[in-house]
């Protein structure tokens, strides 16, 4: 199985979440600029950090989901963390939608305060989550 694992955000804490989300499925974490849209990915996991978010981030994240299609992706999973609202993570599950992406049903969202490290627990969920979406892909799709 062809698994992708892409960061759009740029904090630390995603860098290494999606790092150790990407180690846990057997590849490496990839920035946006780094996957290409004709890659063939049975299962593309992005991560984007929704505290940092202004205008020109959220153009730069709709611009990548929207070089995706289903000829070349086969399923897409979302994680994200974000500190009070995660208001920014409806907007890109709905803007996935429009563009009629496979999007799986689970998403992988954590509240995170602002220190540099993250919380074991949160990287032990992360590990989960990549798990059963791997799971979830070898046996359902």
């Amino acid at each position: 199985m062809n698994i992708a694992v892409v960061n759009l955000g740029r904090s630390q804490q995603i860098k290494t979440l999606a790092d150790d989300m990407a180690r846990q499925a057997r590849t490496y974490m990839r920035e946006a600029a780094d996957f290409s849209s004709t890659e063939h990915a049975d299962l593309l996991l992005i991560g984007f950090d929704t505290r940092f978010f202004n205008k020109k981030r959220e153009r730069e994240v709709f611009s990548f989901l929207s070089r995706l299609n289903r000829e070349h992706i086969n399923n897409v999973a979302l994680f994200s963390v974000y500190s009070h609202s995660n208001k920014m993570m409806k907007h890109v599950v709905s803007y996935c939608q429009k563009q009629d992406l496979p999007l799986l049903r689970d998403l992988y969202s954590v509240q995170v305060s602002f220190s540099k490290e993250l919380p074991p627990s949160v990287l032990q969920g992360g590990r989960v989550y990549v798990d059963d979406m791997v799971n979830i892909v070898n046996n359902y799709y």
